[in-house]
This record gives C-alpha cells, sequence and structure tokens, in this order.
C-alpha cells in the first residue's frame, strides 16, 4: 500500500514537473512573461485537477482526455496573461507548446524507438520513458526555436495582411484538429485493433509533423522578410531625413550668403559714392576674414558631386556622406572626371555602393579618428571607386570585410549581402574586393567597360 502511495506521489511530481516545463516553453515562445511561483501554482492546479477527475471518472482517464484537458487549460491561461494580444496569437501561443511537443514525443515513439527494438506496444507500458522522452522533446523544440532563431513573439507585428492572417487561422485549426484527431481514434480504439490504431496514430503524426514543419517554416520566412523590409523602410527614412537636414543647411547658408552680398554691394556703393577707399578697404579685408574662416570649417563640400552625371547615384552618396559627417567622420570626397555612366543597372549600382558604403561607416565608428574618403575613377578600360575608412586596432591584415564580426551585428546586413551576391552573379564584368591593411579598411569596386 504504502509503495502504491509513493509511487503515485511519484508521478504527480512528474507530472507537475511536466506541465511547469511547458508553461516555460509557452512563457518563451508567446513573450508573456510568467514567474515561477506562478508557473508552479499552474501546474500543481493543473495537477490537482487531473487527480480530482481521476478519483471520479476513473474508467475515461486516459492521456489523450488529459492532454485534451491540457489543450483548455493552456488557452484559458493565454486569454487570461495576454489580454491585450489578439486571439489568434493567443490561441496559436496556447496550442503551439501542447502541439510540438506532442508531435515530436510521438514521432520519437513511433519513428525513432523501434530503431532501438521498442515498438509502441512496449513503450506506451513505460511510464518513466514516457516522462524522459516528453522532457526531452521540450529541450529539443527549446534548443531548435533558440538554433533556428524563430521569433514567434514579433508574429504579433508583422502580420498585418489578411492572407497572413488567414495562414495562421489555418495554423490555429490545424492544430486544433489534430488533438481531435488523436482524441477521436482514443475514443474508437475499443473497437478497433491496437494494430489498426498504431497505424492510425502513426499516419496521423508523421502527416501532421510535415504539415506543421512546413507550416511554420512558411510563417517564419514571412515574417522575416516583412521584418527586413521595415528596417529597409527606416533606414531609407533616416537617410531622407539626413538629406533632408542637410539641403536646410544648405538653403540656409545661401540666404547668409544673399544677405552678405546684399551688405557687401550696399557699402561698395557707398565707398564708391563718397569715394572713400577707406570704406572700400575696409568691406574687401572683411570679405577676406569671412574667406578664412569658411576655409577653417569643417562642412562638408558636395560640389564635386555634380560630376556624377547619373542622379539617383548623386542622391545615394550625398545620403551616405552626411550620415557620415553627421556621425562624426572626417569625409573626403574625389572625383576628377565626370562619369555619365557606371555600365551597370542604376538601382543594382545604388544597392551595392550602399552596402559598401555602410561597411566603411560602421568599421569606422569602432575607431578613435573616424574618417571616410570616396574616390571616383574613370580610367581607360574600366571604373573605379575606391571606398577606405578606418579600423580599429586588433583587425587582421588581408581580412575580408565580408568576414567581419562587428558588420554581422547590423540588422539588414545579410539581407543586403544577399543582395550583393545577386548582384555580383549578374554581372561578369563586375569585381568587388575589400582588404584591411595598417589599420585602413580599402573596398574597391571594378567595372570594365564593355566593349
Amino acid at each position: 500500500m504504502l509503495e502504491d502511495f509513493l509511487q503515485f506521489l511519484g508521478f504527480i511530481f512528474l507530472d507537475i514537473i511536466e506541465i511547469m516545463l511547458t508553461l516555460k516553453l509557452f512563457s518563451f515562445v508567446s513573450a508573456i512573461p510568467l514567474r515561477l511561483k506562478n508557473i508552479f501554482y499552474l501546474s500543481l492546479s493543473m495537477v490537482l485537477f487531473q487527480v480530482v477527475f481521476w478519483a471520479f471518472f476513473p474508467d475515461h482517464f486516459i492521456l489523450d482526455v488529459v492532454m485534451l484537458a491540457q489543450f483548455l487549460f493552456f488557452a484559458l491561461i493565454a486569454l487570461y496573461y495576454g489580454k491585450s494580444i489578439k486571439a489568434k496569437f493567443l490561441m496559436f501561443y496556447a496550442f503551439f507548446p501542447l502541439v510540438s511537443i506532442s508531435l515530436v514525443k510521438r514521432f520519437i515513439v513511433f519513428f525513432v524507438m523501434p530503431l532501438f527494438g521498442m515498438p509502441y506496444s512496449v513503450v506506451k507500458h513505460n511510464t518513466l520513458l514516457i516522462y524522459s522522452i516528453t522532457c526531452f522533446s521540450i529541450f529539443l523544440i527549446y534548443r531548435c526555436i533558440q538554433v533556428f532563431h524563430f521569433d514567434f513573439s514579433t508574429w504579433r507585428q508583422y502580420f498585418q495582411s489578411h492572407r497572413a492572417s488567414k495562414l495562421l487561422v489555418f495554423t490555429n485549426s490545424s492544430m486544433a484538429l489534430y488533438y481531435l484527431c488523436v482524441q477521436g481514434i482514443d475514443v474508437m480504439s475499443p473497437s478497433l485493433s491496437g494494430l489498426a490504431t498504431t497505424t492510425a496514430r502513426s499516419i496521423i503524426v508523421l502527416f501532421y509533423f510535415i504539415l506543421f514543419l512546413t507550416l511554420l517554416i512558411h510563417l517564419e520566412r514571412y515574417v522575416k522578410q516583412n521584418s527586413i523590409e521595415a528596417i529597409v523602410q527606416q533606414k531609407e527614412y533616416r537617410e531622407l531625413i539626413n538629406y533632408s537636414q542637410h539641403l536646410g543647411l544648405l538653403y540656409q547658408d545661401i540666404q547668409e550668403l544673399r544677405q552678405l552680398l546684399t551688405t557687401v554691394s550696399s557699402r561698395l556703393k557707398i565707398g564708391i559714392e563718397q569715394n572713400d577707399i577707406s570704406i572700400v578697404r575696409l568691406t574687401y579685408e572683411g570679405i577676406l576674414n569671412a574667406e578664412k574662416n569658411n576655409a577653417k570649417d569643417d562642412r562638408l563640400d558636395l560640389t564635386c558631386l555634380d560630376k556624377l552625371q547619373v542622379e539617383a547615384i548623386r542622391h545615394i552618396v550625398l545620403a551616405k556622406l552626411i550620415e557620415a559627417k553627421n556621425k562624426k567622420l572626417k569625409v573626403e570626397v574625389s572625383i576628377p572626371n565626370c562619369i555619365a555612366t557606371f555600365f551597370l543597372e542604376v538601382v543594382d549600382f545604388t544597392k551595392l555602393l550602399s552596402f559598401l558604403l555602410d561597411n566603411a561607416i560602421e568599421m569606422s565608428l569602432e575607431t578613435k579618428q573616424p574618417c571616410l574618403s570616396i574616390a571616383f575613377l574613370d580610367q581607360n578600360h574600366k571604373l573605379v571607386i575606391v571606398i577606405q575608412s578606418s579600423t580599429k586596432q586588433g583587425q587582421n591584415d588581408s581580412q575580408s570585410v565580408f568576414a567581419t564580426p562587428a558588420l554581422k551585428k547590423r540588422d539588414d546586413w545579410q539581407f543586403d549581402l544577399r543582395n550583393v551576391t545577386t548582384i555580383l552573379n549578374r554581372y561578369d564584368y563586375l569585381t568587388i574586393s575589400s582588404q584591411i591593411h595598417d589599420g585602413i579598411l580599402t573596398q574597391l569596386i571594378e567595372i570594365a567597360k564593355p566593349d
């Protein structure tokens, strides 16, 4: 009698641990904070419900009935703790831990354990082994989410389209249908042979395992694509703001110049009319002093950009140089000759140039004396664009910028790198190289002029 009671307490303890781990996975997936104390109390209440159900309905206390109760239990928890979240997301957060754990556990039981000589008929009678497989399944799901960078909490932000909402509703419905199918087989199991029940369960598990994995990959890809587009839009918006601010400064300079010209003209007129050479001399000296002050001014001289006769490219270079200047970089620009064409599609070249300038700015920000220089050289048989920037001490000489960990911290770095790779594959006369030497990052774009 005592041994049975201790065994009963052991099962209760294992149930509490299993539900606590599942609740922890639910909190991790949904980003709904649950304290350890709350997780314990919720797990304890669920186990107490199972004990009461077992006491009054022992003939109906089977594994799938318990799973259905957990299904409703997690739905209520999601609705209570996520009041500000839309119902379709709450249902996904509630169903995902249970369905994923069930699928992985049953997949292991039906398809992996038989490889070790333990078919389902043997495993189902080993309660401790089932608990071990369940805990392993939870750990495996947790690690897969971390390794493959699934961020389900951001889905609420990027699932705005009608198509995405329908796909999420379909995913929720498929998870609910999975539980109904499993429960239906359990209800019909007395009228079916053990082999038929096991076969039906195996088919359902395999089908839903593939379906669920496909839906998750598709949904996550949609979210990442939308998040990248949002990052790019924010980046373009920031560049537009910098460009507008610089235009405002240019307009202010023009107004100051007009006022200066008006003042100088008035003084010169007075000096000439009064035949007073001292007034003319003072005006002239004032202009010289103003020019000396302007020479000391560290403002960016953008007049040479007029030699870039492709307007879109001139604008992207201007925006990046303004960004660098706003980040306190010393900027130099060299364009000896006018350049009318770059022999690439304008969109491709602007993406390429923007990526390399972002790299240069990012690397230079880590140095004590950040600087950036860009030169457009029109040589006999090719165009060469040289982008140089300072790098922090410790960077390996000859190290490629594409292997530098510092750049990979940018949210849109991988997206931009894929674009660059696509562009390089599109033009066989285009080459890009990068090198770090003596604390200077040099990036080269070489475009051979087509015959």
